[in-house]
């Protein structure tokens, strides 16, 4: 699944559903990593021993930040 970055959240389709996330922080910035090593992000295990890359949605908030939630909807 690829999902579609916005500047809010994303979404993902898969055949007829739909995943939307909306994210709420003030000065966060949402974006999809894949096979990072510096730091490990976006890796799904596979077996012992065994990882492969994945697309993981991330959000990088300020280290100040107090509150912040994702609403999730799905959608058929």
């Amino acid at each position: 699944l690829i999902p579609e970055i916005s500047e809010t959240g994303f979404m993902v389709s898969a055949g007829d559903l739909a995943v939307r996330a909306e994210f709420n922080g003030e000065g966060c910035e949402i974006s999809a990593v894949r096979g990072e090593t510096d730091p490990y992000q976006g890796w799904v295990s596979v077996g012992y021993l065994e990882m492969t890359p994945a697309t993981v949605v991330i959000a990088t908030c300020p280290p100040d930040l107090v509150e912040s939630s994702w609403h999730i909807t799905f959608e058929r």
